[in-house]
């Protein structure tokens, strides 16, 4: 897997898709591929595995030789909640347990959620399924995909990989 980042300048869309396809040629040494789209709209290639996701000034792109999907956010402050939309009473008793750590955790936990629900191809329904938190811990190794978040300043990535 490789992940893929640059600064947006006017079209985060069009620049995410160019991205992918330079980072798509660069992972499968070759300017021969074709993309397409499933019935939800993830985008596939007929050479490799790839998924982008942008947000403000920033776009990123992970591609692999496995089923991926990619999430980034910034990092802001959010109200305290007994639930969160689509996050286990268990996820949200881990986001607010520590004041100081709430932001990072809720954003922790939605980036592995979205990017769960990229890897899928599914629909955003989809996250309610996945539970992150176990014995008051993030999970990020499951039976048939592992998470991966870096935090780097105000922005966090995560992706979800299968195995």
């Amino acid at each position: 897997m490789k992940i893929y980042k640059e600064k947006v300048l006017a079209d985060a869309h069009k620049e995410g898709r160019e991205l992918a396809k330079k980072a798509i040629a660069e992972f499968c040494g070759s300017e021969s591929f074709n993309i397409y789209y499933n019935e939800n709209g993830k985008p596939l290639c007929d050479k490799c595995f790839f998924n982008i996701s942008h947000k403000r000034d920033m776009v990123v792109c992970a591609v692999s030789d496995k089923n991926i999907g990619i999430d980034i956010e910034y990092i802001t402050d959010i109200k305290e909640r007994n639930d969160y939309l689509l996050m286990s009473s268990e996820e949200a008793e881990f986001i607010n347990a520590i004041k100081d750590k709430q932001n990072e955790r809720f954003f922790t936990i939605f980036t592995m959620k979205e990017a769960f629900v990229k890897m899928l191809g599914g629909k955003l329904k989809d996250a309610a399924k996945l539970n992150t938190v176990k014995n008051g811990e993030i999970k990020t190794d499951f039976e048939e995909f592992i998470f991966n978040t870096e935090i780097i300043g105000e922005t966090i990535i995560t992706t979800c990989e299968e195995k």
